[in-house]
């Protein structure tokens, strides 16, 4: 589809306008206050069909049904979002751990939640947390891993401590743990994890660790994106 052919109407609880393109060109006059500098969409990705909606900094009134329609192809999706387990993670995590790896290293990561089930995730940015494995108790290295592959870079340690081996950059991201609580899930405060190729005099790994304000994101796809 010609870029200048694009149009496309994202709304919320069906009559809140969330964001719009019209004639190939955002048009973001009559967005509703509650989204106001929250939302983002991909120009460079309309081509291919692909319309997806980024909203960020995520809060509990943002859970509900979101619509996105396409005049042109006649087509109206619908997809229902809860916030409800990721506000849990906004609340305790109101600023985060920076952790600095040398790339090539292994590191552990600590739990800072008491509990035996506890799962361990991983938020890339701009991506929803990623469960990496869960543990079933904390004197036991004993993991269940939520994708086979995690099985070569993460591992568990006594006391629900995640091991990260041979880091490379694509190990870059925020981390949790979580317990069940209520029938959901309660997270810890995050730790940014980064690789380095510093070194220091006798060349050991260089580290620090300061607290960073958090916020998470989400990503709404649109019905017809290409995978």
């Amino acid at each position: 589809m010609p870029i200048e052919e694009v149009t496309i109407f994202w709304r919320y609880k069906d009559d809140r306008n969330v964001y719009n393109i019209v004639s190939g060109k955002a048009d973001l006059t009559d967005e509703d206050c509650q989204f106001r500098d929250r939302t983002r969409m991909f120009p460079e990705e309309w081509a291919n069909g692909n319309f997806s909606l980024l909203l960020t900094d995520l809060k509990d009134i943002d859970s509900g049904s979101y619509s996105c329609f396409i005049p042109t192809m006649n087509i109206l999706r619908q997809v229902e979002f809860s916030v409800q387990g990721v506000l849990k993670l906004c609340v305790g995590a109101e600023a985060l751990t920076e952790t600095l790896v040398e790339l090539g290293h292994n590191a552990t990561l600590n739990c800072s939640l008491n509990g035996t089930n506890v799962h361990w995730y991983i938020q890339h940015q701009l991506q929803p947390p990623l469960a990496i494995l869960r543990s079933f108790t904390s004197s036991s290295p004993a993991a269940f891993y939520y994708n086979h592959n995690f099985r070569q870079k993460y591992s568990l340690e006594t006391g629900n401590r995640l091991l990260i081996q041979n880091v490379t950059v694509d190990e870059n991201g925020v981390y949790y743990c979580a317990k069940k609580e209520n029938d959901s899930l309660l997270f810890s405060n995050g730790t940014r994890f980064m690789t380095t190729v510093l070194r220091d005099t006798v060349g050991t790994p260089t580290g620090r660790t300061k607290a960073r304000p958090h916020s998470l994101n989400y990503l709404l796809q649109s019905p017809v994106s290409k995978s």
